[in-house]
């Protein structure tokens, strides 16, 4: 990011924001609406607004989640809508945008342990079908599978740091979860979308980690086999996990 005057080069996607360099501070740094990747015509960005969803336009393409007035828990996943906009030729995305790249039944919950207390939730989401069974789909012309992750990277200012390694990962040849930036809308209560109640900031919509030809491909185990193909986790400890610890005291799942 370089600052020049009043205005804002945004390298990672490539669009410019008019506004003073001063509104840059350590409490916009800290919200939980990131401003970087879209631009509110007509706006008082200074003020945090982010005007009316008929003029919203992003570069990203932009997720919107409805759960009917319900509020989404911590396990079990709750049944939701999800559509998701993203205009294929390059052009900028808006709300009401007939560019549709999915649109579904999905189940979501909460995700995480330490980020539960940010104010940018994280967000585990199941694509289903009409009988609420899993269903793989492709999301933004990632291979399609049915579980997936919206990782909302409150604690790191840069939005980047998981992209990056992922990224890396995956251009040396060696797999890592596959992940594209959106722009996500969220609505727990039963009334219409808007810009400022229910935008809830930038974030990373990531492949999540499970067997299968598009994601880690390990072959299945039976009961009776000992060696073959395993998924390990280095995590905090959760009710009914079962775990053991390595000779230097790492603890695996």
């Amino acid at each position: 990011m370089h600052f020049h005057k009043k205005v804002i080069f945004l390298l990672l996607t490539g669009v410019i924001l008019s506004m003073p360099a001063s509104c840059v501070t350590k409490t916009n740094q800290q919200s939980k609406q990131p401003k970087g990747a879209t631009i509110f015509k007509g706006t008082d960005t200074n003020k945090g607004g982010l005007g009316h969803p008929e003029i919203f336009t992003s570069n990203l393409p932009i997720v919107i989640i409805d759960t009917s007035g319900k509020w989404i828990r911590d396990e079990p996943k709750i049944p939701a809508a999800m559509k998701i906009i993203y205009d294929k030729s390059g052009g900028r995305n808006s709300l009401s945008s007939q560019h549709i790249d999915f649109k579904g039944k999905i189940g979501i919950e909460l995700r995480g342990k330490t980020s539960l207390g940010f104010p940018k939730n994280q967000y585990g989401v199941e694509i289903q079908d009409d009988e609420g069974n899993d269903k793989d789909a492709s999301l933004l012309q990632l291979p399609a599978e049915s579980d997936w992750v919206l990782n909302g990277p409150y604690s790191d200012k840069t939005l980047m740091r998981n992209y990056l390694a992922y990224e890396f990962s995956n251009r040396i040849g060696r797999y890592a979860s596959r992940t594209k930036f959106v722009e996500l809308f969220l609505n727990e209560s039963s009334d219409t979308i808007t810009g400022d109640k229910h935008y809830v900031g930038v974030y990373l919509l990531i492949e999540k980690i499970k067997r299968g030809e598009d994601r880690v491909d390990i072959k299945p185990l039976k009961p009776a086999d000992i060696t073959g193909g395993y998924i390990l986790k280095i995590d905090k400890t959760d009710r009914y996990e079962t775990y053991f610890f390595t000779r230097t005291g790492t603890r695996l799942f």
